[in-house]
């Protein structure tokens, strides 16, 4: 708390109505090249690389033709805000879009699927398969985003909970827990290589090859 504050009057956040050049800052400032160029070093920097079996990490691009990115969070971005809306940026790069970004230079195919349902995983949403969903029908649409793929990119996360209630354990959701096995068991069946990406809140993402 200590830091907070001094950080907060060395800004000048606590001089009144005395205008102070952090409050002069504007979108234009906010959203330059340059700042765009520093946050996207910080969240590199960020993620935590678990495990990468058999060294699939980095993706080979010249190696590669099709690569799938499915999940309730392969296109949302929501949660990387902590669900927030008050201080969200003009934009917020997806890992669908990110992926394929990254990708078009090299000239391969990136498919995004919501895979799993739930378009926006957010506040005690598990962001998971529809409850009328059977482990067939889960399946069989796993099997269809898999097909023809020379990488998988699983995106699972969201946030649970909410201020003032805690939760009493870190596990996912059990209908993402689905999604996990029924990829895993497509991707080995194709023998496709699995990048999981665990997406929480603040934009914590753990990351495992398969």
């Amino acid at each position: 708390m200590v830091k907070k504050w001094r950080t907060g009057f060395r800004l000048g956040l606590f001089d009144g109505e005395k205008p102070n050049k952090w409050s002069m800052l504007g979108i234009d400032d906010i959203h330059s090249k340059k700042h765009q160029a520093l946050t996207l070093s910080a969240a590199e920097q960020s993620m935590t690389l678990l495990k990468n079996e058999k060294n699939i990490l980095p993706l080979r691009l010249a190696s590669l033709s099709n690569v799938a990115v499915i999940g309730p969070l392969a296109n949302v971005t929501t949660v990387m805000m902590g669900g927030k809306t008050d201080y969200c940026p003009e934009h917020t790069v997806s890992l669908c879009e990110g992926i394929t970004a990254r990708a078009a230079a090299a000239r391969v195919r990136v498919t995004c699927t919501d895979t799993g349902g739930g378009s926006s995983p957010d506040n005690d949403s598990s962001g998971g398969v529809s409850g009328d969903d059977d482990d067939a029908s889960l399946s069989a649409a796993v099997a269809a985003a898999v097909h023809g793929m020379d990488a998988v990119v699983l995106a699972v996360g969201g946030i649970f909970g909410h201020e003032a209630a805690d939760r009493t354990e870190i596990t996912l959701p059990e209908d993402q827990i689905r999604l996990i096995n029924a990829t895993i068991a497509s991707a080995a069946a194709a023998s496709t290589p699995l990048v999981y990406a665990y997406i929480y809140i603040y934009i914590y993402i753990y990351i495992e090859t398969r």
